[in-house]
């Protein structure tokens, strides 16, 4: 985007922004929470709302994201506990 004459905007979001990541990522190191392996779980899955006949995500009219049919949500339980308890994973998630 066009940032002339905005440029200590941008500098005030990417502030707040790299805050949030910071905080976020602290959380994690204080919860002994995988991180990185989340954070790349649920991108993959945000990724698989692509339509591959667009190449885009679809929106509906109010802009909500709209799954796409390759969509698969994130299996945080998978990567959070040993792949053969997976199995035991609770019912309704």
């Amino acid at each position: 985007f066009d940032v002339s004459g905005a440029q200590e905007l941008v500098v005030e979001w990417a502030k707040e922004v790299a805050d949030l990541q910071v905080v976020a990522a602290g959380f994690a190191v204080a919860a002994g929470l995988p991180a990185e392996a989340l954070y790349a779980e649920t991108q993959e899955s945000n990724l698989s709302k692509i339509n591959p006949a667009t190449g885009c995500i679809d929106k509906d009219p109010s802009g909500k994201w709209i799954k796409g049919p390759g969509y698969a949500p994130p299996d945080l339980y998978g990567v959070l506990y040993a792949p053969d308890e997976a199995q035991l994973k609770p019912s309704g998630d």
